[in-house]
């Protein structure tokens, strides 16, 4: 009885510890550290590639005008590559650098229709700047019909140049008016003694149109044109003793050419020195002093020209870096013609502001846009009354160099302009 009470705590004990065995107590976990995912970061948007955007440019390499014209070509390589450099336009999120298709005029009308035929119908160009001079009525009508906007780098004011008729047509440089403007202020400031000039044009078609402009201008500052008519002359004259002798017969306080080229200029000084008439020649139009000085030899004195020299005193920044680019480029110190590259610079800023490569937009927009750069510096669209077309011309501040008395390079000043 005894044995069997024993036997009995120990059954049970036992069985408890099988029980244990078998069914083992759940071990202490530990959770694991929270951890935050990485955000999700998107990766950067990808730029469009860049694309180009041709440009035609319409420049005389042959002829007469060739003087200007490969100069003019230079030019708009050394603006192309600033425009580009600076990160070309930027349209609808798309980048585009520029690219100048050149077509050559050959200095005629005739080669002005040709270039400008192949560049639209062979090229498929929808933006054109140039021609240069005198003949951008040869190319209104084509971009006119084409709808291929056009903005040019001169102006004689001739029907078909810049009018109601040329909608899809900017003068992107100061032209005769703008430059005639510049060179009247500073007649007055500096020579008030000058109360009366004789006024020379070439004969392009455009005296007759240019007479009451030029007349009106001089007018508003006191000084009075001579003779009934502009004294004409050649386009491709060299020897102008026949000139020099017909305004050497005239009285008038000084000699007024708003517009020519250098050899012009040069050639006019020669023949009026030797006839002895040391009167002050005012030409308002670009080229470089000393050039002049050098094609008129000891007759190179007492005449103005319209350009700018690098270092000179108000120059833009933009101005300033496209001359020692420019100079760097071609090797030489030479003329700056600043016109149809001018226009190359302005064009596409047009673009931009409309934000399409559509030229009817760009058209439309002209009416809206107030101010624009230039490579002379910041200028402003005008032109409304003297062109019968709002904002379809842009004046840029003007700046004028003269040979003293002494045949020395002098600054005159820099003037703002305006066409009425």
């Amino acid at each position: 009885m005894n044995k069997k009470l024993l036997l009995i705590p120990l059954a049970l004990l036992l069985a408890l510890s099988l029980i244990a065995i078998g069914c083992p107590s759940t071990p202490e976990t530990t959770a694991p550290p929270t951890t935050t995912a990485p955000p999700t970061t998107a990766p950067p948007p990808t730029e469009p590639p860049v694309k180009q955007l041709e440009i035609g440019v319409l420049v005389a390499t042959t002829g007469w005008f060739s003087s200007a014209g490969l100069l003019d070509q230079e030019e708009c390589e050394v603006v192309a590559g600033m425009v580009n450099e600076a990160g070309g336009i930027t349209v609808d999120g798309q980048r585009y650098e520029i690219v100048p298709v050149f077509e050559d005029v050959k200095s005629t009308h005739e080669g002005v229709i040709a270039a400008t035929n192949k560049l639209i119908y062979d090229k498929g160009v929808k933006f054109i700047v140039g021609p240069n001079a005198f003949w951008s009525s040869a190319s209104g009508q084509l971009c006119e019909e084409n709808k291929v906007f056009n903005a040019i780098g001169f102006c004689t004011n001739t029907p078909g140049e810049l009018d109601a008729t040329t909608q899809y047509r900017v003068l992107a440089y100061n032209s005769t008016m703008g430059n005639v403007n510049g060179l009247i202020q500073y007649i007055a400031q500096a020579h008030p003694e000058i109360k009366s000039v004789i006024a020379l044009n070439p004969e392009d078609g455009s005296d007759v149109y240019l007479k009451p402009l030029f007349k009106k201008a001089l007018e508003d500052k006191g000084i009075t044109m001579v003779g009934d008519k502009l004294i004409g002359y050649s386009l491709e004259m060299v020897d102008f003793t026949p000139i020099a002798q017909k305004v050497g017969q005239m009285e008038a306080d000084a000699i007024f050419v708003p517009n020519g080229i250098d050899t012009h200029i040069g050639n006019l000084l020669k023949g009026m020195r030797e006839l002895g008439d040391e009167r002050w020649v005012f030409y308002s139009s670009v080229a470089l002093v000393s050039k002049i000085k050098d094609l008129a030899g000891p007759a190179g004195y007492k005449v103005t020209s319209g350009t700018a020299l690098p270092g000179t005193a108000g120059n833009a920044p933009l101005l300033e870096e496209f001359i020692n680019r420019y100079y760097e480029k071609s090797g030489e110190v030479r003329s700056i013609i600043l016109q149809t590259s001018n226009a190359l610079y302005v064009l596409p800023q047009l673009i931009e502001k409309a934000q399409s490569l559509d030229p009817t937009v760009v058209k439309d927009a002209l009416p809206n846009i107030d101010e624009v750069e230039t490579v002379w510096g910041t200028g402003h669209m005008c032109g409304e009354e003297t062109y019968g077309i709002r904002n379809h011309a842009v004046c840029h501040p003007y700046c004028l160099q003269y040979l003293d008395e002494n045949g020395e390079v002098q600054l005159g000043g820099w003037f703002e302009v305006n066409v009425p």
